[in-house]
């Protein structure tokens, strides 16, 4: 965060500096760790990556029952 950016305590949702590692008002430690960061970014590129597979699924099923073939006679192969 740059300039006069402010960072919301996630307990009581009061503004604080970027740079700060305790709460101004209910004091808790703010300070996001490394670890828990990476995680949340590789949880967030899983989240992506599963909702383009259920756009291209909702898709498929789509075409599938606008030519004629239900989603049980695609899947069952009848």
């Amino acid at each position: 965060m740059s300039g006069g950016e402010k960072f919301l305590c996630p307990f009581c949702i009061e503004e604080n500096s970027p740079d700060a590692t305790v709460c101004r008002v209910c004091h808790r430690d703010i300070v996001i760790p490394s670890a828990l960061r990476a995680e949340h970014q590789e949880l967030s590129h899983k989240r992506e990556q599963l909702r383009l597979e259920l756009d291209r699924a909702k898709a498929g099923l789509k075409s599938g029952l606008e030519s004629g073939l239900g989603p049980a006679r695609r899947w069952l192969r009848i």
